[in-house]
């Protein structure tokens, strides 16, 4: 065997390869010594190690690990001490593991805030920040009193038939709303295959989702029937309580470019409506006021009418309309003030870091992470904590493993680039944690080349682990398999389904090639079920094993995985090519092909904007509003070409989808990944329009094949506008379908 053969099927075993070639007669014995070290290092990972970790992590004592609670402290003090003991480094220009980031809460003045009620002679007034909290909060502070209404749950959709306002008269009255959507609980996705999590499945025969229950949607609702102001309560059968700190808001702090952007669209809409309600019912000169207020606080309200919260919601579930509910005699007055400046808050994430062994390739960072964070307490009767044994005490312990296992090396048989081993909190409120640390520098994203995500990987033994990432960036297919060997991890690949839910998506939405190890959705989910008994750590270690050989692979390959621009809407895929972004493959029949795209092609200019590194491609598309059309300049060959795309609007067919079951697709005759069965579909919709059924499984769209993972990638590549055939399967035999796919509704 050659001794180059030799030293790549050792760099395979080992899961790193040898950066630099020794003399002639040392190789050998330097790649054996390398593979002992590396197959040493991987031996320190252990399912009694990670069980230990999640045992502390996902203990009673800990509270769920909230952010911003002690419990999320606790848990941050527990990985800080697993770092220094590991001998890990911080992170450069840290002074400690435990790494802070601001964050924008609010925004609104207490002083100037007010909920208060009254009926007959007893008048309540309630406390800020305790009992309620203002939803949008304006300059002015405006005033409204009014009669108190019971309005269900807020919602007027005719075309979903379902209308809380049906009889009501609200004019000039303040409605009392239950916060999310009935049967909230069973709606965990919206309609048409809406990016989300694997496992959630829209389940409901009206089609109301999600985005109907929004804040803003509901104002919107009640200013459209009258009302001035709307108090907005948590239904007693959600499994959260209400404290004011579920409501929070909080961001990370736009960027200085951001603002400016702002401040030019605010310039440029003046005299426009914005979106919020409050400011629609000033244009307007029509007040309007929304606060959140505790379930505690609409009790104490209610209790003089004799209603109890609970009783109302279950009326309302039952099918009993609100105008039969009537509160009578409660008046309430409401305020809501916004401060010049948000208030700020900080967070930590904890963060270690490992420098690599070459000189030349330091300053390129291999990122693990994964949220050590989750909801907290919640829950009306048994046991109210979430301990998030799973979700993600799982994924942390696997980072831990994986840090303990490279730090082990000794420094000369280091990787040659960088490892940076993080622990994020704020996940669980919308990835708040890397997000922060991405954008206010901690993680400089020109030094970041590669980002592995663990999140929930301790569940469902008895299914393949999904991982994310194939379809967006070059090599980890390659990666992935040469790593397993030995492992034998059964896994499969998520193609274009790409999934936002979790941290890599901070990293994903930078251009930064990434990797999300999941093991799916159980029925503690969310809820205090996901306990640490339940996790199988042997599996556990197999992935964290998995982790360790794909991250060294790539922290010492010659060249790290390049991301791939996966471009829907115009059929198009674009990569950074020996130094300039590049098209590498158009489909037949898309918007690129008709705009004139041809592989191989270099991209110059988007919209008037040169491109030339990933970022600024990506930013560029980003830019690009739905429905607009830019022009592009191409290098080809020796030639400059300008053409013209336009961006598609995200299609819309108007079904509520649901997955088909192995027996059901055998007895159609369908393959694998072919067929979504149709739930119901929602009146007056495309599909409605089409003659499409509930019932029906539909199996092509536009002469393609779909399935319940495909059918939003489907949608989102032909666009708004398109006229397309749609064949479905209705009692047997195959229907064809002629339809123009709409646009998607924003809710409301």
């Amino acid at each position: 065997m050659r001794l180059q053969a030799l030293s790549i099927l050792l760099a395979s075993l080992a899961g790193c390869g040898s950066e630099r070639a020794a003399p002639p007669v040392e190789a050998p014995r330097a790649a054996a010594v390398q593979q002992r070290d590396w197959r040493a290092a991987e031996s320190t990972i252990s399912a009694a190690d990670m069980r230990e970790h999640v045992r502390f992590l996902a203990a009673d004592d800990l509270h769920g690990r909230e952010t911003f609670t002690d419990g999320a402290a606790r848990a941050a003090r527990y990985l800080e001490a697993r770092f220094a003991e590991y001998g890990l480094e911080k992170l450069p220009g840290q002074p400690s593991f435990l790494v802070d980031y601001t964050l924008d809460e609010n925004g609104w003045d207490p002083a100037g805030s007010v909920a208060s009620w009254k009926r007959g002679a007893v008048e309540k007034v309630l406390r800020p920040g305790v009992d309620f909290e203002p939803l949008e909060p304006t300059d002015e502070g405006r005033t409204v009193e009014g009669g108190v209404v019971f309005a269900g749950y807020g919602l007027d959709l005719p075309k979903k038939g379902w209308n809380d306002y049906a009889g009501l008269d609200v004019k000039g009255k303040i409605v009392l709303v239950l916060r999310h959507v009935p049967k909230e609980k069973e709606r965990t996705a919206a309609a048409d295959g809406t990016p989300h999590r694997a496992g959630f499945k829209q389940d409901d025969e009206r089609g109301i989702n999600q985005s109907d229950g929004a804040f803003n949607a509901k104002a919107r609702t009640a200013l459209a029937h009258g009302a001035v102001g709307m108090i907005v309560v948590t239904e007693p059968s959600h499994e959260f309580d209400d404290d004011m700190s579920l409501v929070a808001r909080r961001r990370v702090p736009p960027s200085a470019a951001e603002m400016a952007e702002i401040e030019k669209r605010k310039a440029a809409k003046a005299a426009a409506p914005l979106l919020a309600a409050a400011a629609k019912a000033k244009k307007a000169d029509r007040p309007f006021v929304s606060v959140m207020m505790t379930r505690a606080a609409a009790d104490e309200l209610l209790a003089g009418s004799g209603e109890k919260l609970a009783d109302l919601q279950k009326a309302v579930d039952g099918g009993r309309k609100p105008k039969a509910l009537r509160i009578r005699g409660l008046a309430a007055t409401l305020a809501a003030k916004s401060t010049e400046a948000p208030r700020k808050v900080t967070a930590q994430n904890v963060i270690g870091f490992l420098p690599g062994s070459d000189p030349a390739r330091r300053n390129e960072w291999v990122v693990v992470g994964g949220h050590y964070d989750h909801v907290g307490e919640g829950g009306l009767d048994g046991d109210r904590i979430h301990n998030g044994a799973d979700d993600n005490a799982s994924g942390t312990s696997g980072v831990l493993a994986i840090a303990r296992a490279f730090a082990s090396l000794p420094p000369s048989a280091r990787p040659a680039r960088s490892l940076v081993f993080c622990a994020f909190s704020g996940e669980e409120m919308g990835l708040l944690g890397s997000d922060a640390m991405l954008a206010e520098g901690d993680l400089p994203v020109d030094h970041l080349v590669f980002m592995l995500n663990l999140d929930m990987i301790g569940r469902n033994p008895d299914k393949k682990v999904e991982i994310l990432g194939d379809a967006f960036a070059t090599k980890v297919k390659e990666i992935t398999d040469k790593a397993n060997v030995g492992l034998d991890v059964p896994f499969e690949w998520s193609g274009l389904n790409y999934s936002a839910s979790s941290d890599h998506d901070s990293f994903f939405s930078r251009h930064v090639p990434s990797m999300f190890f999941f093991t799916g959705l159980h029925e503690d989910y969310h809820q205090p079920g996901d306990s640490a008994d339940k996790l199988s750590y042997e599996r556990m270690a197999l992935l964290a094993r998995l982790g360790y050989r794909v991250l060294g692979q790539v922290a010492a390959a010659p060249q790290p995985p390049r991301f791939i621009h996966q471009l829907l809407w115009l059929g198009a895929t674009v990569q950074m090519m020996r130094g300039a972004p590049t098209v590498t493959s158009v489909a037949a029949g898309s918007r690129g092909q008709a705009a004139g795209l041809k592989k191989g092609d270099v991209l110059l200019s988007i919209d008037h904007k040169a491109v030339a590194t990933s970022a600024e491609l990506g930013e560029a598309f980003d830019r690009l509003e739905p429905g607009s059309r830019t022009a592009v300049v191409l290098r080809r060959g020796h030639a400059r070409v300008d053409v013209e795309i336009t961006r598609a609007k995200q299609g819309y067919l108007g079904i509520m989808p649901g997955e088909l079951t192995d027996e059901q697709r055998k007895s159609l005759g369908l393959a694998d990944a072919e067929g979504v069965l149709i739930r119901s579909v929602v009146p007056d919709g495309p599909a409605a329009k089409s003659g499409m059924k509930d019932g029906d499984v539909l199996v092509r769209l536009a002469g393609q094949p779909v399935g319940d993972k495909s059918l939003f990638l489907r949608l989102a590549t032909i666009g708004a506008g398109e006229r397309v055939v749609a064949i479905v399967v209705r009692d047997g035999a195959r229907v064809e379908l002629d339809l123009s796919l709409g646009e998607r509704p924003t809710g409301g």
